[in-house]
This record gives structure tokens, sequence and C-alpha cells, in this order.
């Protein structure tokens, strides 16, 4: 069977962590590269290498990323948070000297057309990686790209979600890109309940999580990884880059002939179910390690 071909920009939050663990022990999907964006580029350069030496995949390169957005000076790529430090193995190894920039589009060339990129924060290193190679777009084979509501309300302002209005100009880059891109915003995230594996998922993220429960970042992964978990639609999409009340905003267009913005194809609610038994098997696997 051949593996999906992952590389997962990620930043330092726990959730990220799972999500990256997920990905790692997913039957057949292989993660090619990590890389890390926004101001916390330490901790979440060991964390991705302390969560890939816990799954056995110590030879992953991971590279440090944007700390900056692309435009918006004095602000961070994203926002630092203080959380507990993860009970994990020290990694016994460094980031790799390449930028996240560099180690996207040099992934994306070895890959040869295989290659789904899966970002968990801010987009500030896939706009660069874009601005580094214009031909990007077509050595890919998906984008999923954690960010935007469209049909709730944002998480940091009334109608902006937290990684788009970190780095705006880089989201409405990303969007005009000419990327195979799948938008997952909050109202797939937020659509995401694991009922049936509620007791075994203590189990399950205990490790790497030490009591983490926001699933943003499991559900954008579980759409690179189970494409049939996800129902999505096309959508025209803008970004607000300029409104002080509405900066990092995603506009779709929802008229019955749409008009503005991009074609999109937007994630609007993630089934679990149909992940089930990888996950399930990911926690069997767990627990007979034990």
């Amino acid at each position: 069977m051949e593996k999906r071909q992952l590389l997962v920009d990620m930043g330092a939050r726990r959730d990220d962590a799972i999500a990256l663990w997920c990905a790692l022990r997913w039957p057949d999907a292989e993660v090619c590269a990590v890389t890390c964006v926004g101001p916390d580029q330490e901790e979440a350069a060991a964390r991705a290498l302390e969560v890939a030496a816990l799954a056995g995949a110590k030879q992953m390169p991971v590279a440090r990323g944007a700390v900056q957005p692309l435009l918006r000076r004095g602000t961070a790529a994203g926002t630092a948070r203080q959380e507990k430090r993860l009970p994990l193995p020290d990694a016994g190894r460094m980031p790799a000297a390449a930028s996240a920039a560099e180690l996207i589009v040099q992934t994306a060339e070895q890959a040869e057309g295989g290659l789904t990129i899966v970002t968990l924060g801010p987009l500030t290193n896939l706009a660069l990686a874009a601005a580094r190679d214009p031909e990007l777009g077509r050595k890919l084979k998906r984008v999923v790209a954690l960010g935007g509501a469209i049909r709730v309300p944002g998480d940091v302002t009334p109608v902006a979600e937290a990684n788009v209005y970190a780095d705006p100009e880089a989201a409405r880059f990303v969007l005009e890109a000419g990327l195979p891109l799948t938008l997952v915003p909050l109202d797939a995230t937020r659509s995401l309940s694991l009922p049936a594996a509620a007791e075994a998922w203590p189990t399950l993220l205990g490790p790497v999580t030490d009591g983490a429960a926001r699933l943003d970042a499991l559900a954008a992964m579980l759409v690179a990884l189970c494409p049939e978990a996800a129902r999505t639609e096309r959508m025209k999409l803008a970004v607000e880059c300029q409104s002080a009340l509405s900066a990092g905003a995603v506009l779709a267009d929802l008229r019955a002939v749409p008009r503005v913005g991009t074609d999109v194809d937007v994630c609007v609610a993630v089934d679990a179910a149909q992940a089930y038994p990888s996950l399930q098997a990911i926690v069997q696997g767990e627990e007979g390690s034990r």
C-alpha cells in the first residue's frame, strides 16, 4: 500500500503535537518533514523532535521558520502561549540548518507530486515557500490548511480565526498562489467529536498532551489522513487585510452566483467515525507497547 507523504507545518501548541503524533503513527502515512511557525520557534522545534522520537521517526527533518508575519512587523506570526511542558523524552538532536521555506520546496521536489502539506498555524512559511518557488502548486498533491471561520464566529475577533488573523497577508497570498488548497475552518473543527473513542482517547493522547483537549489541529490532520472523513464545498474566498475591525476575516461569496474571490475547497464538517478504525489501531498499538 502506497503511503501518503506529508509535510506538517506546526506551532508549539499541544494540539499540534497531537496531530503530528497521530500522523506519525497513522498506518498509511509517512511524515517526510516538519516545519515550525510562530514566536515559540525553539519550543515548537523541540516539541516536534520529541514527538518524532517518541514515534520512532528519529531521522525526520525539522526546520525552524517564520517568527514574524510577512508584512506586519512588531507582531508575531501566531500568539505565544504559556503551556505546561510536555513530559516527552529528549530527542537528542537539533533542527535542520535549512529554513522552513527551503525545506518545504526541497521536500516537494523530492516527493515528485505526491506531497500533501498540512498547515496547523499561520500560513507564513507556506507563503514564503510559494514565493520562493512560483511553480510549487504544480509540485504538490494537496495543501490542507487549518484556518478561517466561514459561517461561524471567529475565535480571536468576532470574524477572524487565530491562524489567519496572525498573518492575513500570508493567508491571502496562499489563497491566490494556485495551490491545491483545502481550507479547514472553525466550521469544521467545531463539528468534530469523538464519542466512540471517549474511553480510549486519554490513553492515546496522555503521553503527548498531558490533558490537552483541543481538537482543531487533529480535525485538519484527519482531513489530510482520511479524506473520506471530510465534507467539502467549493467556495469563492477572499481574506480581509485592510480593515482594523475585520482584519483576518475569511470572506466567502455565498450568493447563488458567486463572483468575488478565489475558488477553494472548504471543509465544512469532519466525520470522525470514518477515521475511527485507524485511530483505534493507534490506541491499541500504544496500549500494546506499554
